[in-house]
């Protein structure tokens, strides 16, 4: 058990230090050293536990992930009408947020990376699966063409994915501002309707 903990611990300072490093660096321009002497081990030890930057990287946003997607998929799941969804989508936007916020200093740097790209985009992927089941779900609708449905797909994530690139990048921005926004903005764009 001692084993089991000093390798969480070991791992969880390598990872901080990548993530304290992409607050000033760009990833393509940290090396190795340079995340054991922010972590304060040898090389010899990240090399223990990662095979290079990337496999650490790749780790670091798998967890978050699978932190957000257990909030994610409960959405779809619980709802049997549209304005069951709202509801339901509200409540998972409140928690979704709060948790990006919790990661704020992660996803910031992140963001401003040379990774980002492909962190975007997974995050974009992430946030579209779910127009499908929303077009399903509504008794009538102006998106009767499946490229409707795809291109709602792609605005709306990246919509979304912008605002949160926003906000995390905007510290003085408070989360109810931004989950407000998204709802208010929500409404229109994904029901064609408006609630007030």
């Amino acid at each position: 058990m001692p084993y089991i903990n000093k390798t969480k611990k070991t791992k969880s300072r390598l990872q901080n230090s990548l993530i304290l490093l992409l607050q000033k660096i760009n990833f393509e321009n940290i090396t190795i050293a340079d995340i054991s002497n922010q972590a304060k081990v040898n090389r010899a030890t990240f090399y223990r536990y990662y095979h290079d930057k990337y496999e650490i990287l790749e780790e670091i946003q798998q967890e978050f992930f699978s932190e957000i997607t257990p909030i994610h998929t409960q959405e779809i799941q619980h709802a049997d009408s549209i304005e069951q969804l709202i509801q339901v989508r509200e409540k998972s936007l409140r928690a979704l947020l709060s948790i990006i916020q919790k990661h704020r200093f992660l996803l910031k740097g992140l963001l401003n990376s040379d990774s980002q790209t492909q962190f975007v985009e997974r995050l974009r992927n992430f946030l579209s699966v779910d127009i499908e089941e929303l077009k399903s779900l509504q008794s009538h609708t102006s998106l009767d063409k499946q490229y409707e449905v795809e291109l709602l797909q792609i605005y709306s994530s990246h919509s979304l994915t912008g605002t949160i690139s926003y906000w995390i990048r905007n510290d003085s921005i408070p989360l109810e501002t931004v989950v407000d926004f998204i709802i208010k903005m929500s409404p229109e764009i994904l029901y064609n309707t408006t609630i007030k």
